[in-house]
């Protein structure tokens, strides 16, 4: 028997508190092993929050807002899952069978606002999206060990899959998530059966890009460079650059273990090249480079604390950038701008954990 539970509550660093509530549960029974048993599960999620969505770069300019403050701060959303599911597995000398089955409850509301009040100067332009959904569904498998002609082991599998949806999509305008008005409502269901097969061979091999100074240190590098393009010219919106999308990226780290007996950590830079926020590339976002580290200690009892800082050096850059049209209340007419979500300041988190 497996039992674990989780109890989050966390504001951020906003003007306006996230105010998380979140709640996972989860218990399993099992029998077995992997490959020879079963297990029956049962999971459980509640969450509920506000969120600070992008902000208009002239709001702070203009001082009305700080870099961590909103607009419309009814924003955020709820959600609730919960599901059940169970396998059986079993394994022998020629093959394997697999047979498992689940249903799901799930529902989600998100209430966003990302032009203020450009559609609706009176109420505002915040809208509901929600998803009401429940889902089961199953498969069956039996996999035939067997040896190729080479003499290389072989595993061939059919099955069988099965799936089914019951959905309720709504998209709703609302003012401080009260519901003014219905978009659209719509139910759906949907099913599915599916039969698979497959052949495989047990070959393979892995490559790890990793440089191990000595048995306590090690550093890691990764970079990557893509340059994005549309085909062909949009005439409303004429250039081939694609808004939004990263032309380099950069990630290096130092990290040590087992020094003076528990100690560990580490040190990581991340940089995020600028990118076009519009097709025409006249209007660019700006780079960034946060700076992020740990430090930890593993005793003997198998207990370990660990503090994890990010963007040491505070740095004032975003997370994300977008440019498009929006209205304040107190402005008469759409206002073309940068909208962005800020990079969150300096923050250190301690953890704590036990292995047994």
């Amino acid at each position: 028997m497996l039992a674990a539970g989780e109890v989050v509550r966390f504001d951020g660093p906003w003007d306006r508190p996230d105010e998380l509530r979140r709640l996972n549960g989860l218990m399993r029974y099992s029998n077995g092993t992997y490959n020879n048993g079963f297990a029956i599960t049962g999971m459980a999620y509640l969450g509920h929050w506000y969120a600070t969505d992008q902000i208009p770069r002239r709001a702070v300019d203009q001082g009305l807002i700080g870099r961590l403050g909103n607009i419309d701060p009814s924003d955020g959303g709820l959600a609730h899952r919960y599901s059940l599911s169970g396998r059986w597995n079993e394994t022998d000398a020629t093959g394997a069978t697999r047979i498992s089955a689940y249903v799901v409850r799930s529902d989600l509301a998100l209430f966003s606002n990302f032009t203020y009040f450009l559609s609706n100067p009176i109420d505002g332009d915040q809208f509901k999206q929600a998803d009401d959904r429940w889902i089961a569904g199953g498969s069956a498998s039996r996999t035939f060990f067997g040896t190729g002609p080479t003499g290389l082991k072989t595993e061939t599998t059919i099955g069988l899959q099965t799936r089914y949806d019951a959905i309720r999509a709504g998209l709703f305008n609302t003012k401080e998530r009260t519901v003014l008005s219905t978009v659209r409502n719509d139910q759906v269901q949907e099913s599915s059966v599916g039969v698979f097969g497959e052949q495989t061979r047990r070959i393979g091999s892995e490559f790890t890009l990793r440089s191990k100074l000595n048995r306590l240190v090690s550093l890691d590098f990764d970079a990557a460079y893509a340059r994005a393009r549309f085909l062909e010219d949009d005439p409303a919106a004429p250039g081939r650059y694609v808004p939004g999308a990263v032309e380099g990226v950069v990630s290096a780290a130092i990290n040590f273990d087992d020094v003076w007996g528990g100690w560990f950590g580490g040190l990581r830079v991340r940089y995020f090249g600028p990118r076009p926020l519009i097709e025409d590339n006249s209007v660019r976002s700006n780079s960034s480079t946060p700076v992020s580290a740990r430090l930890g200690y593993k005793f003997d009892d198998g207990l370990i604390v660990r503090i994890d800082a990010f963007n040491i050096f505070d740095q004032k850059s975003h997370q994300i950038d977008y440019f498009y049209a929006s209205r304040m209340a107190f402005e008469t007419a759409a206002v073309d701008d940068i909208h962005f979500h800020p990079l969150e300041p300096r923050s250190f988190r301690l953890i704590v954990r036990k292995e047994f």
